[in-house]
């Protein structure tokens, strides 16, 4: 089947650029949980949440069968919208305003979900078509509406987990702390609770990143043989643009794989700018700690001197 997708669209389909949520803003936005004081184990319950009852587990399914088919897939509730998956350029598009959706995404699924192909008889570029995203992006988004601070029911907190890729910031929605948590998670693996501890960040932030990472296949537990996350590992290695999900001439292969060896050179110079940033953050930080130690010490000096002389 070949797909034509209106310009006006397509267009405005490379422009998007990433959300950044700030501190003030994470609470708005992905609702608020109590901070878990001390790793309390009944606290930590309530962090917990099951990917398959929100839309983030049959959009995952939806991802799964577009690329196993090979086909334009439709995720639809009836009556209030519909989410078009095509696997053949890695882009989603929405017939729905991202405020209804957010609600939506943040409360377990209530309505039948219907996920199926987009049949011949009508053309993609008359579906009603509000938003596009890059599948990557727009999954990176449902899940953390869906987790809202909270981490996947399959993964343990006090276990350590580690990154496997960087996450696209110049497409992903920012939350806070970010380039801090990825640094720190593809440098070694940590738990989660280990992470907060030691970038002294709220919990919360870091469940959110992981949710979304994890989604998208992008990390993993340490220790786990066989990934209990097949549908987003399936997502990593066919959306990626370096891999060829269609039947092409070898003359073409071998471009591509040129291309794709320049673009994983870039990606890696990429993650070196990145960590490069985060380590001068942290020695800025680290100076600033001293600079107000010394000024305090400083300050406590002077006043004993005048206490001596007035004594």
């Amino acid at each position: 089947m070949k797909t034509q997708y209106n310009s006006e669209v397509s267009s405005g389909f490379g422009k998007h650029t990433a959300a950044i949520i700030g501190e003030n803003d994470f609470d708005s936005m992905f609702g608020s949980l109590v901070d878990i004081e001390d790793n309390d184990a009944s606290q930590l319950k309530k962090a917990v949440y099951e990917p398959k009852d929100y839309l983030q587990g049959y959009l995952q399914s939806a991802y799964k069968t577009a690329y196993a088919r090979k086909k334009v897939v439709r995720v639809e509730l009836k009556g209030q919208w519909s989410i078009i998956v095509n696997p053949l350029n890695h882009e989603v598009l929405i017939d729905c305003d991202e405020e209804r959706l957010r609600t939506y995404c943040q409360q377990p699924v209530s309505n039948p979900i219907s996920i199926e192909p987009v049949g011949n008889n009508k053309p993609v570029s008359e579906e009603k078509v509000s938003q596009s995203h890059t599948m990557e992006s727009f999954l990176w988004k449902v899940a953390l509406w869906s987790s809202r601070g909270r981490f996947p029911t399959n993964i343990d907190p006090t276990q350590q987990v580690s990154l496997i890729r960087w996450p696209n910031v110049t497409r992903c929605t920012i939350t806070p702390h970010i380039l801090n948590i990825s640094a720190l998670l593809v440098e070694s693996p940590h738990s989660l609770l280990q992470v907060a501890d030691i970038l002294q960040i709220r919990k919360q932030y870091v469940f959110a990143f992981f949710s979304a990472a994890y989604a998208l296949g992008y990390a993993k537990e340490e220790g786990n043989k066989r990934s209990d996350n097949k549908n987003s590992d399936l997502i990593v290695n066919d959306s990626d643009p370096d891999i060829e999900n269609v039947h092409v001439d070898k003359t073409f292969k071998r471009k591509k794989r040129k291309k794709s060896k320049r673009e994983a050179k870039n990606r890696g110079k990429e993650v070196f700018v990145r960590k490069k940033a985060v380590k001068k953050e942290w020695r800025d930080r680290v100076a600033r700690t001293i600079d107000v130690k010394n000024r305090r010490k400083g300050i406590l000096d002077r006043l004993l001197r005048l206490f001596r002389r007035s004594t």
